[in-house]
């Protein structure tokens, strides 16, 4: 079904992209409005077209089953916390509530074709620096951050980026810090991107979900709060 839905596509793409085309050369030539289907016959044209709204509508349900079973590993531990889930950009869901005395708020935009799905999970913090980590130059919200490369084997493909590299390496030399981080970005060839942002009252872990279930999610927020406490200890 999805491979004759995906044929009937390009077929309604081509077909367009004639018309569109025909429609640019008659407003310069006065061409009749019958050659622009010249090479289809107005049945078989028909036909495509309600085959292309046909896929369209699928489509729109493909994308909302997709979204409903994306934001399902989300519903369950979010309950367990106790947290409040209300609607986020329209398909996306967002979660407040607190783990361990911490405020936390995650969000989940769904992908849109164009761009992929995004997780953020925020936990109140008094960390009172900057300094971002992750696979691929993590650096929003920490432009002005220096690279730090004392921690390359440690930190595995991760880089780190810090506003003030003295407190990076406290949090940093911390063993269970960095077991930490490695456990939140490991596998992102399987799992998606993961970067984690330390800011002056937050810790921040952006992630494009990839094979994401309530069990890997479950992890994640455990070992961010964790994270957070330990940070907040040495600064």
């Amino acid at each position: 079904m999805i491979r004759a839905l995906a044929g009937v596509s390009t077929v309604v793409q081509e077909l367009i992209k004639k018309i569109q085309t025909l429609l640019i050369r008659s407003t310069l030539t006065k061409l009749s409005p019958n050659s622009i289907f010249k090479g289809y016959s107005q049945p078989a044209a028909l036909v495509t077209g309600i085959l292309g709204i046909v896929f369209i509508i699928w489509l729109g349900f493909y994308t909302v089953s997709s979204v409903s079973q994306m934001s399902g590993f989300l519903d369950s531990p979010m309950k367990e916390f106790g947290f409040v889930s209300n609607s986020y950009m329209i398909f996306g869901r967002i979660y407040k509530g607190t783990i361990r005395g911490k405020n936390v708020e995650v969000n989940f935009i769904p992908s849109t074709g164009l761009r992929p799905a995004l997780l953020n999970i925020y936990i109140e913090a008094n960390i009172g620096t900057r300094m971002a980590i992750g696979e691929k130059r993590p650096l929003l919200d920490c432009n002005d951050c220096s690279i730090i490369e004392d921690y390359d084997e440690v930190l595995g493909e991760n880089k780190v980026y810090a506003l003030e590299r003295e407190k990076a390496s406290f949090i940093l030399d911390n063993h269970k810090i960095r077991s930490y981080i490695f456990s939140i970005t490991a596998n992102q060839t399987s799992y998606g991107l993961r970067e984690i942002y330390f800011q002056p009252d937050i810790v921040w872990l952006r992630i494009h979900p990839r094979q994401m279930n309530s069990e890997i999610f479950r992890k994640l927020i455990e070992d961010s709060i964790l994270l957070t406490i330990e940070a907040e200890k040495i600064l």
